[in-house]
């Protein structure tokens, strides 16, 4: 995987790996994919964002079928270093924002329990060093 060379060259870095680096779930295996996610993990400090799953899957893909992936995910990276994603207006090409919300925030519940509220907003808070301070 090209990221974890570079991030390796580079470990100060900051990176997150969007939609998930693109599994192939409509194939059904992708031993490429969970290689280099378990290695990307292991051997650096990047985070995960939790998006673009859908227009990966086959058309109505559900928990089920997402689960085995989000779940690998979850055990390479951690819930510490997952943050999800939209990936509005991609998404409206397989389904649409609140049905991927409540599909994540199901996978999320069932894979990292009690981290909703991490990867919904804390890891990004922490990733990007964002205040939670608003001003006027």
């Amino acid at each position: 995987m090209a990221a974890r060379t570079r991030l390796l060259r580079h470990p100060e870095l900051r990176a997150v790996l969007d939609h998930c680096g693109k599994p192939a779930i409509a194939a059904g295996d992708d031993p490429p994919w969970t290689a280099g996610m378990a290695a990307l993990a292991r051997d650096t400090g990047a985070y995960c964002k939790l998006s673009g799953l859908l227009t990966e899957a086959p058309p109505g893909a559900g928990i089920e079928a997402l689960s085995p992936w989000v779940a690998h995910v979850f055990d390479c990276f951690g819930p510490a270093r997952v943050l999800w994603g939209s990936d509005w207006p991609v998404l409206n090409l397989t389904g649409d924002y609140p049905g991927w919300l409540d599909l994540a925030r199901a996978l999320v519940r069932r894979h990292a329990p009690g981290a909703e509220a991490a990867v919904f907003g804390g890891n990004a808070r922490t990733l990007y060093a964002l205040d939670r301070r608003t001003t006027a």
